[in-house]
Formats: C-alpha cells, structure tokens, sequence
C-alpha cells in the first residue's frame, strides 16, 4: 500500500512585498524555503503572513517593538511614509483552519488584513491607550503596502467581517493583548 503524501503548510512572509526590506536576509532565506518545497514536495500550502500581533513571543514584532519602545521612552526611528498590515493571531488560526478544511493545496495564499496602518497611526495609537509619549526621530522613507488578500475574501466570504475599515481593530489588539503591561 502506497503511503498517502503528507501536506507541508509554511508559514512566509508578506514582507516580500516591501521594496525597503525584501533584500534582508529574513526575506530572502522565506523566498528560498518556499523554493525548497514547491521543489521537492507532492503537496504543500504556503501562507505569506503580515505581522501578527498575540500574546508573548517575540519582542520584535512590529507592534511589540512600538509598545515596548514608547513604554521604555526609548527613542527610536519611524518610517514616515511606511505602512504595515496587522494581524491578529486568530484570524491566522481561523483562516488556515478553513484552507485546510477545503483542503487547498500546492498554492502560495497571503494573509493579512484588508487594510494597512500607517505606521504613525499605530504608534499614535499606542501613544493614547498606553499613555505614554513615543520619542521618536521621523525619516522620509516607506511606502504604501499592497497585500492581495482576494483569494481568500473569496473562498471564506466571512473574512472580510472580521476587520474594522478603521483603527477600531488595532485598538481592540491593543485591548486584547496589552492590558497587562
């Protein structure tokens, strides 16, 4: 009996998409494993992921730099023009539990949130819900973001309900993961 082939699901990185950070080491070494098994494996799904936000793990995440940063008034650099796209850890669970429910397979999906945050709204945000002021030197760099999430607003419908179209949904991360601290 032929032993049924194993699916491989790979969580990359959305970051491919940034001009100022596809040349890092981090982007490159995702671009390669996701060559590594759309290569050599009979089934796989690839999930590019924006920057999910959840409780603990790692410091320098993008809202866990901010928050940590504007907590500590340390002084940091802001990309003025950036933006980022943020994404609660369960809306990553939700979605990969569907696509693996509809057992999509050999693709490369993003995931993300419909809307991006300038990363000035989320430090302001940061700002009013922690009450601390940011100290930081603004630079005239970034640039818009542009994530492709159709695939999956198609295949799950309910997706994009998840999302405020505004700062309610980074203010409700805020809430959920931070209360704490």
């Amino acid at each position: 009996m032929k032993e049924k082939a194993k699916k491989i699901v790979y969580f990359s990185t959305c970051s491919i998409y940034d001009e100022e950070v596809r040349s890092r080491s981090y982007v490159i070494h995702k671009l390669a494993m996701e060559n590594l098994i759309i290569n050599h494996s009979i089934k796989y799904l690839i999930l590019r992921v924006s920057n999910v936000v959840g409780s603990g793990g790692n410091k320098n995440t993008i809202i866990n730099y901010f928050f940590n940063n504007i907590k500590q008034k340390a002084h940091f650099i802001l990309w003025e023009f950036a933006e980022r796209n943020i994404l609660d850890i369960s809306d990553l669970v939700f979605v990969t539990d569907e696509l693996l429910k509809n057992n999509i397979e050999n693709k490369i999906i993003d995931i993300a949130n419909p809307i991006n945050f300038k990363v000035l709204e989320i430090v302001h945000s940061i700002e009013i819900f922690s009450g601390f002021k940011a100290h930081y030197e603004s630079l005239k760099k970034g640039h818009p973001l542009s994530i492709n999430v159709s695939y999956i607003t198609q295949l799950i419908p309910e997706y994009a309900s998840r999302f405020d179209t505004s700062l309610n949904y980074m203010n409700k991360l805020l809430v959920k993961y931070f209360s704490n601290e």
